[in-house]
């Protein structure tokens, strides 16, 4: 079984009565008659109550490629979901909040690698701190802090500040974003600052509170004029306003008998118009599916928006989508963002979602409101999900010319894919054998037909790759059996990195080949497992044979 460091946070979406809505007419018509829409994919789990309604979004740098609004934003009224529901995003606003911190820094006024204190004078005992670890607190003479906590650690969780203090308590936002971040440096440390890595509402905050300092002026104020106004997002806020709380969609969570019960924000005090309410950085953000397009697409255009305002350098971008947390760290994390290969995003606890896959040039928002699902009913909606999403991201994002290659996996360069023991015959399995330039390595990729590849061993015209059984669920070994050239033994090809490809069943795209268990050693298996663009254990080097002599 292989561990997924980083899943792509938007890769499925959510059901309820059609209604199709904000379509461009010219990328209706690019969409075959034939395929359903997303809605229409996802309806079945909208009569079972799996979930009561959703927005989805597909858009490109440039423009929206498709929305579609599916079921209610409140069920017991019968009123229906639109494209312009409004949304809790909750801990999607990390990333909009280091958006906000990366402003400074390109404006010269932070510095990444400042220490808080410079900032926030409380923040001055780092190196008295205690460290205490969960499950540690007894710890007579705990030790203490050996390094500052700087602003880079705050942002990608690397600072072993806590999830949040005792202060803040019913709700996150009863405390001014003042109070509440001097109340983080009264309570001991999960780990030595930039050694691990733990998820922390209160670095992020941390980082609201750096904004007010720096810039004088209230951090939600600084949001607007910096971030959301230049780029078109009126309906993202900290607080919203009658008319937009009559948008806002209602939260659900599973009840005892199978069926949703209503819910309601439970991070935030209520009224949400209330004026005594707070600002949270890490978590208390509103939106609607397109605004988060809209910052989305600034993201994947550099730092410049789809209206083509910029708002970030090309750096400031690059900064936050690289990976900052420590080798051996399996979290990938940037700043406010899960990163990958070409991928980055987040998801909100209310299983509100945003990815941006910077390969292929494509994002996806999903906007729901669940707190929390049936096991069951979730997977089978995230499985159809997949499936509806795969015509925006199917086919291989570079062309391979057919020939004679060397499949060599990402996590074990020292390997190469093979037919167990150089067996030639139907119904062998494929592992992973010593990289060499042999013929027993060597694999003939022909392409059938636009983007589908037959994957042929070298020598054995009559063989071609494909998952044993045809079962194409995860961990079904891949195995080689006669050729046939359908469904099951084609594959496509999906860029990763230079040179670096997810080899995915063209029947199945949710689907990837991988190196059984992350066992990237000769003899090691390889099976078929649920595709994650980011996990090296499904992402392999295609390698001419020519380029092997």
């Amino acid at each position: 079984m292989t561990t997924n460091t980083y899943r792509p946070l938007a890769a499925y979406f959510i059901v309820a009565i059609l209604i199709l809505t904000g379509l461009n007419a010219t990328d209706k018509a690019a969409r075959a008659d034939s395929t359903p829409t997303i809605a229409q994919q996802l309806q079945p789990f909208v009569d079972n109550d799996t979930i009561p309604g959703a927005v989805v979004l597909v858009a490109s740098k440039d423009k929206i490629i498709d929305m579609e609004a599916v079921g209610y934003a409140e069920r017991g009224l019968k009123m229906p979901m639109k494209t312009d529901s409004l949304f809790w995003i909750a801990s999607m606003s990390k990333a909009m909040t280091s958006a906000g911190v990366m402003v400074l820094v390109d404006q010269g006024k932070v510095s990444l690698d400042d220490p808080v204190s410079k900032y926030i004078p409380e923040f001055a005992t780092d190196k008295t701190w205690p460290i205490k670890p969960d499950g540690n607190d007894k710890h007579p003479q705990p030790p203490t802090a050996t390094r500052d906590i700087t602003v880079r650690m705050v942002l990608s969780h690397n600072a072993g500040i806590r999830f949040a203090s005792p202060l803040e308590t019913p709700t996150l936002d009863v405390h001014t974003l003042a109070d509440r971040v001097v109340s983080y440096t009264k309570v001991p440390l999960l780990f030595d600052p930039g050694t691990g890595w733990s998820y922390s509402n209160a670095g992020i905050n941390t980082g609201g509170r750096i904004i007010e300092v720096v810039s004088g002026m209230p951090y939600e104020r600084f949001m607007d004029e910096n971030v959301f106004k230049p780029l078109g997002m009126t309906d993202t806020t900290f607080f919203p306003n009658h008319q937009q709380l009559a948008r806002l969609a209602r939260a659900y969570r599973p009840g005892a008998d199978g069926k949703l019960k209503p819910y309601y924000v439970n991070q935030c005090k209520y009224p949400l118009d209330d004026p005594d309410r707070h600002p949270m950085p890490a978590g208390g953000l509103f939106s609607t599916a397109s605004d988060v397009a809209q910052f989305c697409q600034m993201l994947l255009g550099g730092g410049v928006g789809a209206n083509g305002k910029r708002v970030l350098s090309k750096m400031a971008v690059t900064s936050m989508t690289t990976k900052e947390t420590a080798d051996g760290v399996p979290t990938s994390y940037g700043f406010g963002l899960g990163v990958g290969p070409g991928t980055f995003g987040h998801g909100g606890a209310y299983s509100t979602d945003m990815e941006v896959d910077a390969n292929k040039g494509v994002i996806t928002v999903f906007m729901v409101q669940m707190a929390g699902w049936y096991p069951k009913k979730r997977d089978a909606m995230y499985g159809a999900l997949s499936k509806a999403w795969a015509p925006y991201k199917s086919g291989p994002s570079s062309h391979i010319v057919s020939g004679s290659y060397v499949l060599v996996p990402v996590s074990g360069p020292n390997c190469a894919l093979e037919v167990q023991g150089g067996g030639k015959t139907s119904g062998t399995i494929v592992d992973l054998g010593a990289l060499q330039n042999s013929p027993d390595r060597h694999w003939i990729l022909t392409e059938v037909s636009t983007g589908k590849y037959l994957i042929q061993p070298e020598g054995a015209p009559t063989l071609a790759l494909t998952d044993a059984g045809q079962a194409t669920a995860d961990g079904s070994p891949a195995d080689v059996e006669t050729m046939r050239k359908d469904a099951t033994q084609l594959w496509s090809f999906y860029k990763a990195g230079d040179g670096i490809y997810n080899i995915s069943l063209a029947s199945v795209p949710t689907t990837g080949l991988d190196d059984y268990g992350g066992g990237s050693t000769p003899g090691a298996k390889v099976d078929i497992w649920s595709d994650a663009n980011s996990d090296p254990h499904l992402q392999w080097k295609i390698v001419p044979v020519a380029d092997m002599k």
